[in-house]
């Protein structure tokens, strides 16, 4: 398992996270773009235990399950049309909007991708 490009895509995806977190609905920024931040931060506290840790296959799990609610806070704030917004107001396009959720989606498949066979690979 190479943990360093897991450790890498975690970091690109928590930048472009942030970079669009920030453009939210002021409303948001102590409500839904908290918890996407705590969750994607927990995700750099759980790999830094797997990395660490002889037997990990339930931290292994508690990653991925860590990742699939990244997911679905994620969908949320796109459902939510947050991704719209820049800047605190509605200014971007559907377009934009999907293209910057898709990259997440994206990243978010590449990480689950490692963490997957990462997990296939445990024994214990």
């Amino acid at each position: 398992m190479n943990t360093s490009a897991l450790e890498t895509k975690l970091f690109t995806m928590i930048k472009s996270l942030n970079g669009y977190l920030k453009h939210f609905p002021r409303d948001e920024k102590f409500a839904l773009v908290k918890d996407i931040k705590n969750v994607a931060y927990e995700l750099v506290i759980l790999y830094a235990k797997a990395k660490k840790q002889y037997q990990n296959k339930t931290t292994l799990q508690n990653l991925d399950i860590t990742l699939e609610t990244l997911r679905l806070l994620t969908r949320v704030a796109f459902e939510m049309r947050y991704f719209n917004y820049d800047n605190g107001r509605d200014e971007n396009t559907d377009s934009e909007a999907l293209r910057k959720y898709t990259y997440l989606a994206n990243q978010f498949d590449e990480i689950g991708s490692i963490i997957g066979s990462w997990l296939k690979n445990t024994k214990g």
